[in-house]
């Protein structure tokens, strides 16, 4: 199965009114990590800034603003899956695999993909995606009663996974801690 590990870092929660600025995400086919991916986007002209967003992403809007332009950097995002899926092949997809990704992130990448011109969303990723934070809900059955919050740094803590609180929102490190909450969840090994 194709999967895309992904994380976006946005400039508010609403994929309406805000832009991302960032995009990570690991490509693994069958299991094996083949690429990661790392971009940054200036946001859409339209965009509105979200202090508090931007805080939690320890960006600022000059910062922002100076990053390649978003139809460039969505191209390269599009180049870089176009060597793993064909997107005139209908079943040939990615599966999107992200933390509460399927209320938040999906929605920010689809804008991206609009905002773009491009109406192939579809031609490079199943409309169903797998949100790590509802298999982490079955594997951690009791506990999660208990926990006090189920945020990604919290889920990863319950899991026996090491995290470095001074890179989270790092949109590649989210990634790699929602890859390896996956893979506890459906049982695949990791090393810890």
């Amino acid at each position: 199965m194709n999967k895309l590990f992904y994380d976006l870092e946005t400039l508010g929660d609403d994929h309406r009114k805000h832009s991302i600025h960032q995009l990570s995400a690991i490509v693994e086919i069958d299991g094996v990590v083949l690429e990661t991916i790392d971009l940054k986007f200036r946001p859409h002209p339209k965009s509105l800034f979200d202090d508090e967003a931007m805080r939690i992403s320890k960006v600022t809007k000059n910062l922002v603003l100076g990053y390649p332009e978003m139809a460039s950097q969505k191209k390269a995002f599009c180049d870089i899956l176009g060597q793993y899926v064909d997107k005139y092949k209908k079943n040939d997809c990615f599966v999107l695999v992200g933390f509460r990704n399927t209320s938040f992130d999906d929605l920010f990448l689809r804008k991206l993909f609009e905002l773009c011109g491009d109406n192939y969303f579809n031609s490079y990723f199943f409309s169903n995606s797998l949100d790590a934070s509802v298999l982490a809900t079955q594997y951690l059955g009791d506990r999660r009663l208990h926990m006090p919050s189920f945020k990604l740094s919290r889920v990863a803590i319950e899991m026996g996974l090491v995290v470095d609180k001074e890179r989270l929102h790092e949109a590649m490190y989210d990634v790699e801690l929602t890859r390896d909450i996956y893979r506890i969840s459906v049982g695949e090994e990791i090393e810890l």
